[in-house]
């Protein structure tokens, strides 16, 4: 048995991609381009009244206040629920700023590059930091 210590090189080679590189990642992106705001929109994807009507009518007790009321349920549904995607979709867009954020000023954890430094001049009034 060979008892000689095993050497491991690794496989990949740092070049730069090539070109089938650049047009695979250049098609990718175009169809994300695509793809995505259509996914994602939801326009005349909420539910109809009729479909949620024995829903809420079983909830009453716990309710927003625009479906408290059974006599103008049917009027506010279709707004309430928009206004809430709304809500949401702007909820979802702030967490995605704040997690860019969070990558540039805490760095990141999939790679091995130093974290990106900032510059704050509110710090220290006249001379400002750097962290």
């Amino acid at each position: 048995m060979d008892n000689r210590p095993i050497r491991i090189t690794p496989t990949a080679s740092r070049e730069a991609p090539g070109p089938r590189f650049a047009v695979c990642m250049g098609l990718t992106l175009a169809a994300l381009t695509v793809l995505i705001p259509v996914l994602t929109s939801a326009q005349g994807a909420f539910a109809v009244y009729s479909d949620v009507e024995s829903v809420l009518t079983a909830l009453t007790e716990i309710l927003p206040r625009e479906l408290k009321s059974s006599e103008t349920q049917r009027r506010a549904w279709p707004e309430w629920i928009a206004g809430h995607d709304r809500d949401i979709r702007e909820r979802l867009l702030r967490g995605d700023e704040d997690t860019i954020v969070n990558w540039l000023l805490f760095g990141t954890s999939f790679d091995g590059e130093r974290r990106t430094r900032s510059f704050c001049p509110a710090a220290a009034p006249g001379k400002g930091i750097w962290f």
